[in-house]
């Protein structure tokens, strides 16, 4: 009895052992729901109800797409084209807020739901201090000239990080000019460039005096993600579409981590 009493009580010291969540020492890393709350939950990505239900399972801040609409709206959308999940046909770039007012997305089987102003988001989000992702999607329509739209598009980030202080935006792309821009109109903006790959992404930043870099997973090194940490670069990892992505993503201790995810990424920490 003595010997059945002993094991019972050495495998449910195991068990709970087991149960320690296994990055709990890296309290720093943000979870930042893709989209809201990722590409495989029950709302559509860069919604609301997305964002809400990001917050829900554990989310420290969110990413969105954004877009300009014809009339100079920020609108959180990720595709140029509206076709594949709307009942429209056309460019946002060609639409005004009125005429995306209307449209609708039909999500699978989860409902059908609008496309969200960011302005109209934030404005009832009440998450100060969040860490928001502002993925810029550079499509401009072709009555304008690349110049102008780069001067509109970062003339409209910068109204929007002006008007809500209580939030951390984060300005991401790929376009430097784009980057250069927000920082020349608003000095204290939070830059992060999106390199095709680590060596670019660190001589861009240190070039341009941007405070990170956001990239993709499978392209850095946990080495590489310390070293440029070392030199007061933050790093956000995206791409982390399942568990195991998050594990790995986790392993190499950056800054923030997109994930689709979420409630996963937070049982981790």
């Amino acid at each position: 009895m003595k010997r059945i009493l002993y094991f019972i009580s050495f495998t449910t010291i195991i068990a709970l052992g087991g149960c320690k969540k296994q990055f709990s020492d890296q309290p720093y890393t943000k979870v930042i729901g893709h989209g809201g709350a990722g590409y495989d939950m029950w709302y559509p990505p860069n919604t609301a109800q997305a964002i809400y239900k990001g917050f829900e399972q554990g989310a420290d801040g969110f990413e969105i797409d954004v877009q300009l609409s014809s009339d100079h709206h920020l609108v959180a959308f990720h595709d140029s084209y509206l076709t594949a999940k709307t009942d429209a046909n056309q460019y946002i770039y060609e639409l005004d807020s009125n005429e995306i007012s209307k449209i609708v997305i039909d999500y699978y089987n989860f409902g059908k739901f609008k496309i969200t102003f960011i302005d109209n988001l934030l404005k009832g989000l009440k998450q100060d201090g969040s860490p928001i992702f502002l993925d810029c999607k550079i499509n401009y329509p072709p009555e304008l000239s690349y110049e102008d739209y780069i001067e509109l598009f970062s003339s409209q980030i910068v109204k929007l990080i002006t008007k809500y202080p209580e939030y951390k935006f984060i300005t991401e792309t790929r376009n430097i000019h784009f980057l250069r821009k927000v920082k020349t109109k608003l000095p204290n903006a939070i830059i992060f460039y999106n390199p095709p790959d680590y060596e670019d992404g660190i001589q861009t930043v240190s070039d341009n005096n941007f405070q990170g870099l956001s990239i993709s997973s499978e392209l850095i090194t946990a080495e590489q993600v310390k070293n440029a940490q070392s030199a007061g670069i933050e790093i956000s990892l995206f791409g982390c579409s399942s568990k195991i992505k998050n594990r790995k993503a986790l392993a190499k201790a950056p800054d923030y981590i997109q994930t689709d995810k979420v409630k996963h990424l937070r049982s981790l920490l």
